[in-house]
């Protein structure tokens, strides 16, 4: 038993808590590496994501902006409307879909 309570001493005291400490700092290191490339990966995926979302943007309003002015019907904003509610109904058909 005594011998028991020894070897415990030397390890908690020697080896063991420095090796501990090592595998621990190893770990922690590990752990913010991963964090740091994860968070690049969300900052570069949420700016990729803006830009399209604003292209997008422009892209349907140019278009609701070319259907007005070539349509004579749909004068006076209705293009707009047009693109707006079939956007709407893709929105739907998507939710749907799932």
């Amino acid at each position: 038993m005594a011998s028991f309570f020894k070897d415990l001493g030397n390890f908690l005291l020697g080896e063991g808590l420095s090796s501990l400490k090592k595998t621990v700092d190893k770990t922690i290191k590990d752990v913010e590496h991963r964090i740091e490339r994860a968070t690049i990966k969300v900052i570069k995926t949420s700016i990729l994501f803006l830009m399209m979302i604003i292209g997008i943007i422009f892209i349907l309003v140019g278009l609701a902006k070319y259907i007005n002015e070539t349509v004579p019907g749909l004068a006076h904003g209705l293009g707009t409307i047009l693109i707006g509610a079939i956007l709407i109904v893709l929105a739907l058909f998507v939710r749907a879909m799932k």
